[in-house]
C-alpha cells in the first residue's frame, strides 16, 4: 500500500482505502475499486491531496497502514455521534454518556494496540463540519500524547471524553459567526471566546461525567504565560489534561480545512507549536506531542541540509524512510530519524 498525490493517479490503479465525501463522511468509492478516468476526475473534484493505492509489486517490508490512529469506520461513527451530541446540547436534551464513553474506549483500544502508531491528518477535512471533525481529531491526538506521557487506562479515557467535548460550548455559538468566511471582528471573536465558559456550564450539570471534564472545556484555551482565556491561568494552575488538549487543539486547527483558511502542512504546524514552548505550551507536553505527530506524509519531497532532495516513503513513530531523488547518492534509502546531523531545510512539495 502506498500514498500518492492525486495528480499522479492513473487508470487501473486499485484503491486501498475508501474515498469519502468531505462534507459528511459518506463513502463514495470503496476500497479495492479499480480506478477509471471518471473516478479519477471525481476524486480531483473532491479536492483530495492524496489517496491510498495498493502497491502489490512493492518490495518494501514496511507498511503505511499504521499512519491512521483510528479505523475509518470508527472515525465515521465518532463524527456521527458528535453531530448528535452537539445537537442535543444545543436543544438541552439529555445525552447518552455511556455511548460516548464506549466510543472513546474503542478508539483507545486501537491507539494502544501498536506502539508505532503516529497521527496523520485525516483526508476528510471539510469546513462544513469542521467543529465535529475537529473534536474527533483533538480527541485522538490528546489520547496519543497522554499515552506517551504515561497516563493509565482510566486517565486516558477521562482525557478522551474531555477532549472530544472540549468545544461543546460552540453548540451555543451563533452558527453565522462560526462559519464566517472572513476574519472575525473583535466583538465576534469575544462571542466565540464565550464557548469555554458555556461548555463548562453545559458539562458541569451532567452528574454522570467526571468533575474533570467540565474544567477541560473551561481551560483548553489557557496558556502557560497567562495569555490565554477565559481566566488567564498560568503554569501549575492549568490542569495537565488541559495542557494536552491545548496542544492537540492548535495542531488540529492549523492542519484543518477551514472556511477562511487553507490547511497548514503538519511539518510547519509542528514547528510553530515547538517555537511556542515553553511560553505558551507546556514543554514536556510538546516533547511528547512531537513523538506522535507525523510531520510528513508519504510522497512529501524534502530538501536536506546536505543539499540532497528526498521523498518520504514510510513514516511511523520511530522511523522515517526517505529516498534520495537528487544530489549525492541518488536512489539511496535511509532512515531520516537516524541521521541527526541532517536537518530538513525546505518542504518542497
Amino acid at each position: 500500500m502506498q500514498i500518492i498525490p492525486t495528480d499522479a493517479i492513473k487508470p487501473g490503479m486499485i484503491l486501498a482505502k475508501p474515498i469519502y465525501r468531505k462534507t459528511d463522511g459518506v463513502v463514495l468509492l470503496q476500497e479495492n475499486v479499480e480506478l477509471r478516468e471518471s473516478y479519477i476526475d471525481k476524486i480531483k473534484q473532491l479536492d483530495y491531496d492524496y489517496v491510498w493505492i495498493h502497491d502489490y509489486d512493492s518490495s518494501e517490508t514496511e507498511t503505511a497502514e499504521l499512519l491512521e490512529p483510528i479505523k475509518a469506520e470508527t472515525r465515521e461513527k465518532a463524527l456521527s455521534m458528535m453531530r448528535i451530541t452537539f445537537s442535543q446540547f444545543k436543544q438541552h436534551v439529555s445525552i447518552n454518556i455511556e455511548k460516548l464513553q464506549t466510543l472513546i474506549k474503542d478508539m483507545l483500544n486501537y491507539i494502544l494496540g501498536d506502539s508505532r502508531i503516529v497521527y496523520i491528518i485525516s483526508q476528510i477535512r471539510s469546513y462544513d463540519h469542521y467543529t465535529f471533525l475537529h473534536s474527533v481529531d483533538v480527541c485522538v491526538i490528546a489520547m496519543l500524547i497522554g499515552s506517551i506521557m504515561g497516563l493509565n487506562r482510566n486517565q486516558l479515557e477521562i482525557l478522551g471524553v474531555s477532549a472530544i467535548l472540549h468545544d461543546i460550548g460552540k453548540a451555543l455559538t451563533d452558527f453565522r459567526i462560526l462559519n464566517k468566511p472572513a476574519k472575525l471582528k473583535p466583538d465576534e471573536y469575544e462571542k466565540v471566546k464565550l464557548h469555554a465558559r458555556e461548555g463548562y456550564e453545559l458539562l458541569k450539570s451532567r452528574t454522570s461525567l467526571s468533575f474533570v471534564i467540565p474544567h477541560m472545556a473551561l481551560q483548553h484555551h489557557e496558556r502557560e504565560d497567562g495569555s490565554g482565556y477565559p481566566r488567564g491561568l498560568t503554569g501549575k494552575r492549568i490542569h495537565p489534561y488541559a495542557k494536552i488538549i491545548a496542544v492537540a487543539d492548535v495542531f488540529a486547527a492549523m492542519t484543518a480545512e477551514r472556511i477562511y483558511q487553507r490547511p497548514v502542512h503538519p511539518f510547519l504546524a509542528i514547528r510553530e507549536i515547538c517555537s511556542n514552548a515553553p511560553t505558551k505550551f507546556h514543554q514536556a507536553t510538546v516533547d511528547c506531542f512531537t513523538k506522535i505527530a507525523a510531520p510528513y506524509v508519504r510522497g512529501d519531497i524534502l530538501r536536506l541540509s546536505n543539499n540532497q532532495t528526498v521523498t518520504v516513503t514510510y513514516i511511523s513513530r520511530n522511523k522515517c524512510l526517505v529516498k534520495v531523488i537528487s544530489g549525492v547518492n541518488e536512489g539511496e534509502i535511509f532512515d531520516l530519524y537516524r541521521r541527526p546531523e541532517l536537518a530538513v531545510t525546505q518542504l518542497v512539495k
